[in-house]
């Protein structure tokens, strides 16, 4: 028989002891590892959706100011009188930098003649802050042009593409069918103001360069249009809606695919020969051959009159707009 030993004892219960405070704090310390790891994740994931939240709102904010600013289309008024508004701005700080400057020179000149009064510093500081603010604007609109496409990415300015109030009247180039109607849909279906279509194809007089006419593509076009219509009368009808009436669709002689005077001389002619009122009306550039498009182009470039465009993306395979091509008007109204 082994004789006790209390020390021994002792110690063991010491070893179990200290075991089970160590498996303790280890336990705590990984609870407080995984407390802290959640906390942290917490707080990220709070930062990021806090913001996230501001990012949306600060973009809310500037595209309801950018919204009203669009809305009053200062820009577009400013052009069409011939006073593009950039031109006025930059007009401003210039007459703002030089007047400054030439105030100061007279002082600098007052001085050394030692007119009475003698010009002192106080004189000058105003025309140097004045020439600081010019000069800084200049810089800021520089910063603002470096990072228009990133504002533009983010959302928080536009990106330029204005669609068209819907017109009364709309005169197409034919080529593709699907493009046409895409526009028709916006003014006739979408906005509800169409009435009127005007549909320019293209001859066969140019066989061999340009392939065979359009016709067929105007006829195709024709009775698409006709299938909308009858479809939004039904649709309207079931809606107890008013009932858009059906459009009146004219095509016109084929023009030749080669000669930009032909497209030019159709479109003046249908401007001049309609009862609506010109801005009423859009030429829509997108179909046709290239030579046509000119002559649209060149037709459309007066005052108050319309163009608009179809953009498609073939690897999306989706069309969007229409477009609106918006310009300094000033500088073509010799044009007829």
């Amino acid at each position: 028989m082994k004789p006790h030993n209390p020390q021994r004892k002792l110690s063991s219960r010491l070893r179990k002891v200290t075991k089970t405070g160590l498996r303790v704090m280890e336990k705590g310390a990984r609870g407080t590892v995984r407390v802290a790891t959640q906390g942290k994740d917490a707080i990220a994931r709070m930062v990021t959706s806090a913001s996230k939240g501001t990012l949306a709102i600060a973009r809310r904010c500037w595209s309801a100011i950018a919204g009203f600013g669009s809305s009053l289309q200062l820009g577009r008024i400013f052009r069409r009188v011939g006073l593009p508004i950039w031109v006025l701005i930059g007009l401003a700080i210039a007459s703002l930098i030089v007047d400054n400057s030439l105030k100061l020179i007279e002082l600098v000149t007052r001085y050394l003649l030692g007119t009475t009064p003698i010009p002192t510093l106080e004189d000058s500081r105003i025309h140097f802050i004045m020439i600081g603010v010019g000069l800084g604007l200049i810089v800021m609109m520089s910063l603002a042009f470096k990072l228009r496409r990133p504002l533009q990415q983010g959302g928080f300015i536009s990106d330029g593409l204005t669609q068209p109030d819907g017109k009364k009247c709309l005169i197409l180039l034919v080529s593709n069918p699907n493009s046409a109607l895409f526009s028709i849909e916006y003014h006739y279906k979408t906005k509800r103001t169409l009435e009127n279509l005007w549909l320019i194809p293209s001859d066969d007089s140019q066989l061999i360069e340009f392939g065979g006419s359009s016709q067929d593509k105007a006829q195709e076009i024709q009775r698409l249009c006709e299938e909308l219509s009858t479809n939004l009368q039904k649709d309207d009808a079931s809606a107890n809606r008013p009932l858009l009436p059906p459009l009146q669709i004219t095509i016109c002689k084929g023009v030749s695919p080669a000669d930009a005077q032909d497209t030019f001389d159709i479109v003046n002619k249908i401007y001049r020969q309609s009862h609506y009122a010109t801005d009423e009306i859009a030429a829509d550039f997108t179909g046709g051959t290239k030579p046509m498009t000119v002559g649209m182009i060149m037709a459309g470039l007066k005052r108050d009159r319309v163009l608009e465009y179809v953009s498609y993306n073939p690897a999306a395979k989706q069309s969007f707009g229409p477009y609106i091509i918006d310009y300094q008007h000033s500088a073509f109204d010799l044009i007829s």
